[in-house]
């Protein structure tokens, strides 16, 4: 089995063979191959992608030797008159070889998610493979871009704070100039308890933005806006608060009700529990969760004294 290890790293591992750029054409023929498993690849192409500066009886020789060099590391290739493929079922589905957002999000943790550019810093043997690399970096990393978005829409939806802004940093790291990924990590920073750090994040987003879209302007503008009345002082919070922790599922369900109330169907919602269950502290969260989202909270409360009713 191949095991591609080529987001944020280099690194193809053949069976309990690691294969790196060291290895040169080696590594290269390997990355030609596998960057589409199942999708043939014409014996004259890689010949002059690998070996540009020979004539053309040299370049097949040398890819000849290159391909039975292979056969013995143990690449399951299958050889065809003009055309050479690795099956896809040799190829263990990584994000680069199937990329999505289930994958991504499968491959990802909290400390390191799987966001991060193609073959960082990989040399490639000539200028056609160097072209063909560049080509093939702009449609993975396009990949990683879009399913990176949609896990950080549904790790905002799960209140997965912590891990939605592993993916929001490193999004930015990826792109600096993504606007999206600077927003969620302000979001996620004010949800973790860090608001001049949130502030701060949508400041720098604002200062990329200049002179740019309006439509990010708004977004920031809007956020920041959220921010102030999120943060307004409440009579019930305490001065210092530490993250909620163990809460994301009960604090997804009620986010999911205040989405389903701005698309215009309202409900119902009972938190019910014991004397310090956490109640309160879950419903300043939402308050919270919620203005961020662009949500007018209005408390409402019993002013007569606590008379033993619910």
């Amino acid at each position: 089995m191949i095991t591609l290890h080529t987001l944020g790293e280099c690194r193809i591992a053949v069976g309990e063979v690691v294969v790196t750029p060291s290895a040169g054409r080696l590594f290269a023929c390997l990355v030609l191959l596998t960057a589409e498993p199942g999708r043939a690849v014409s014996r004259a192409v890689l010949a002059e992608r690998l070996w540009a500066a020979l004539p053309a009886e040299r370049r097949r020789h040398a890819l000849r030797q290159l391909l039975y060099r292979m056969r013995r590391l143990g690449v399951p290739l299958r050889l065809e008159r003009e055309r050479v493929v690795v099956p896809a079922t040799a190829v263990a589905p990584t994000f680069a070889a199937a990329p999505g957002v289930e994958r991504l999000l499968a491959e990802s943790g909290e400390e390191a998610p799987g966001v991060a550019p193609w073959l960082p810093d990989y040399v490639a043997p000539s200028a056609a493979f160097a072209a063909w690399v560049d080509e093939r970096r702009y449609a993975i990393e396009g990949a990683v871009r879009r399913a990176a978005t949609e896990a950080l829409a549904r790790l905002r939806r799960e209140a997965a704070w912590g891990r939605m802004e592993g993916h929001a940093r490193a999004l930015v790291a990826l792109d600096p100039w993504d606007a999206s990924a600077w927003l969620a990590r302000a979001e996620a920073a004010a949800m973790l308890g860090r608001t001049a750090e949130s502030c701060a994040l949508v400041d720098e987003c604002l200062a990329r933005a200049e002179g740019g879209a309006v439509a990010v302007r708004g977004a920031a503008l809007a956020l920041r806006e959220r921010l102030r009345a999120a943060t307004l002082p409440s009579g019930d919070r305490p001065a210092r608060e530490l993250p909620l922790v163990g809460r994301e599922h009960a604090l997804a369900a009620l986010l999911a009700a205040v989405d389903e109330a701005r698309a215009g169907r309202g409900s119902v919602v009972v938190l019910s529990g014991a004397a310090g269950a956490g109640k309160s502290r879950l419903l300043r969260e939402l308050a919270r969760a919620a203005a961020l989202r662009g949500c007018t909270v209005v408390r409402v409360g019993d002013p007569r004294p606590a008379s033993g009713a619910p």
